[in-house]
């Protein structure tokens, strides 16, 4: 289980106006007042009103990349992803110093799934302004979803360099490390981000993890009750917890970490899935099914192959391979892995 990933900070911040930037808008020109109006309106929440100031300010000053850029702000607030992105690249093309904006270029294509185009807008921030923490920080992020770990940890330590009091680079530095197998130096940087913030769940929870990982179980026991203390509504602090006592052979303490967080999140599909688990690792194969179908009640369309293909698994051990191929038609998954899922009932 991969816990140790937070979001990317996309840090979509408005460029500050500079008395340069006001002169060369040229004398009498309200372009700067138009482009303040329109930020007032983004810090009140009203996004809607700061595009059409930002829009006016690019009526006239089509050339300035600041309006341009404060309009991508707006959009991105909007959800209006592509508009939001043209803005962004043509304030990039208009002033090839601003680094903000490939930032967000890069936060953009990362939220797009488009890595490799993500990466390289990363790259080009932090060499305008190397001392760019946040762009450091999702250069780490996406060098992490591209599985290139050692490149990953090498951004997140400049990262940290530049924001040493922020635990998010830390916890995400840590779980590069543990994908890279160094348990220890992972376990040494979330100690690190525990100082920073004693009371974060998740820095618990993680250290929970690796301590369980390297068989102190009384002290993994220890940080993931005491994250649980802090946060009883964060889901991975359940599943952690859940997945203690589920390798130390108490699924009867899992299945009941997973109930109480249920209460407290009762729409949370993750924890009904993880019952099911449980439950078949139990011999429960009724209540595990009825678990799944939780799950796939409360996942969104696009999370469905999940729990239809842990559904399948469990006809397939029951035998119930008709049944198991309807579901895996459903989850609409590649032939080989449908293939390999119902091997068994290729036997006699």
């Amino acid at each position: 289980m991969r816990v140790f990933r937070r979001a990317a900070m996309l840090l979509f911040a408005a460029v500050m106006l500079s008395a340069a930037s006001v002169a060369l808008a040229g004398p009498g020109a309200d372009w700067a007042k138009l482009l303040r109006d329109g930020q007032r309106h983004l810090e009140r929440g009203d996004a809607k009103a700061a595009e059409a100031k930002f829009s006016a300010a690019i009526g006239r000053a089509p050339q300035r990349a600041e309006a341009h850029y404060q309009r991508g702000v707006a959009r991105r607030q909007l959800k209006q992803l592509d508009a939001a992105l043209a803005d962004f690249r043509r304030a990039a093309e208009l002033d090839a110093k601003l680094a903000e904006a490939r930032n967000n270029i890069g936060a953009l294509l990362h939220e797009k799934g488009q890595l490799e185009s993500a990466e390289r807008q990363f790259v080009a921030a932090v060499k305008i302004k190397p001392n760019y923490g946040e762009a450091w920080y999702n250069l780490g992020l996406v060098r992490f979803d591209r599985r290139d770990f050692a490149a990953a940890v090498s951004a997140y330590q400049r990262a940290a360099a530049l924001r040493p009091k922020d635990p998010d680079v830390l916890v995400n530095w840590a779980g590069a490390l543990h994908r890279l197998g160094k348990r220890p130096e992972a376990l040494e940087v979330l100690r690190r981000a525990a100082r920073i913030a004693p009371k974060d769940a998740l820095v618990r929870a993680n250290i929970g993890q690796l301590l369980a990982d390297a068989g102190q179980l009384a002290a993994a026991r220890a940080e993931l009750e005491k994250a649980l203390e802090l946060d009883g509504g964060n889901v991975k602090v359940y599943q952690l917890l859940a997945r203690f006592w589920a390798r130390d052979g108490r699924m009867d303490r899992a299945q009941a970490t997973l109930k109480r967080g249920q209460r407290m999140l009762p729409k949370v599909a993750a924890l009904h899935c993880m019952e099911g688990k449980v439950l078949r690792k139990l011999g429960k194969a009724k209540q595990a099914m009825a678990a799944f179908s939780r799950c796939l009640a409360l996942s969104p369309p696009h999370q469905h192959q999940r729990p239809l293909l842990l559904m399948a698994m469990l006809e397939v051990s029951s035998q119930r391979c008709a049944a198991a191929k309807r579901l895996l038609e459903r989850a609409k998954l590649a032939a080989a892995v449908t293939r390999r899922v119902l091997a068994p009932c290729a036997k006699p």
